[in-house]
């Protein structure tokens, strides 16, 4: 029972996408009037990972989800639970759910990776608190002999702060509040995802109409570097959050 619970986020994702796969395709919807047009064809990978812990040379990724989002409007969704080959803490069981029999039978990472890139494409990939995912996608990409992708990251987090300074906080809970978005439930993959793919949309809606990816990546902070994650000795490190 635990086990069919736990998985719930991922399977609701997939299901979602065979029914709308089994419908005929819906008019293409009116352009977003709000949406900057900078940025219109600009796809945004909305990425977020459970892990078994902090660390991202120590610890594994559990689940992943990636949510795709363009001109305002969500895509699609992935959603893929992971077996870390270790048991998952108690510590990190009681933030996400997962437990050890809910991955018993799930790939390894090397073996989701391939698919997570390949989602991913040459999308903008959207995190919050980016280097905390970064780091992670790196490290298991290193250790699994796969590419790094190179792609550009945009940290919300970063770009929330710096919007918003007079919030108390700007975590996802709280941005999810202040956009009045609401979530399924928050510290699983797929949910956290959609909420922030929806929370990013409507954080954009507010910026000017002029406004460029390269703008909005300043905004942000400016590009992650991801590369400060890989070791010259190809073993995974840590660095600073």
């Amino acid at each position: 029972m635990m086990t069919r619970m736990a998985r719930m986020s991922c399977l609701s994702l997939l299901a979602a996408g065979a029914a709308a796969a089994a419908e005929p395709p819906a008019p293409t919807p009116a352009r977003d009037a709000n949406w900057p047009a900078g940025l219109r064809g600009t796809t945004f990978v909305v990425l977020d990972l459970e892990t078994t812990g902090l660390s991202r040379t120590r610890d594994r990724v559990v689940e992943a989800a990636a949510v795709r989002l363009r001109d305002g409007r969500i895509l699609d969704s992935r959603c893929w639970l992971i077996n870390p080959g270790r048991p998952i803490p108690a510590a990190a069981t009681a933030v996400h759910g997962i437990r050890d029999a809910d991955v018993r039978q799930a790939p390894a990472f090397a073996a989701v990776y391939p698919r997570i890139a390949a989602y991913i494409g040459d999308g903008v990939v959207v995190a919050h608190n980016a280097p905390f995912d970064a780091g992670f996608l790196v490290c298991e990409a290193v250790r699994g002999g796969g590419p790094v992708l190179t792609n550009t990251w945009l940290d919300s987090l970063a770009l929330c702060r710096r919007l918003y300074p007079e919030a108390k906080r700007h975590n996802l809970e709280s941005m999810a509040r202040r956009f009045r978005v609401k979530p399924r439930r928050y510290h699983r993959a797929g949910d956290d995802a959609d909420t922030l793919a929806r929370v990013l949309a409507a954080v954009i809606r507010t910026l000017p109409p002029d406004l460029d990816l390269p703008g909005l990546t300043a905004l942000a902070g400016g590009r992650l570097d991801i590369q400060r994650f890989v070791p010259a000795d190809g073993a995974p490190a840590d660095a600073a959050r």
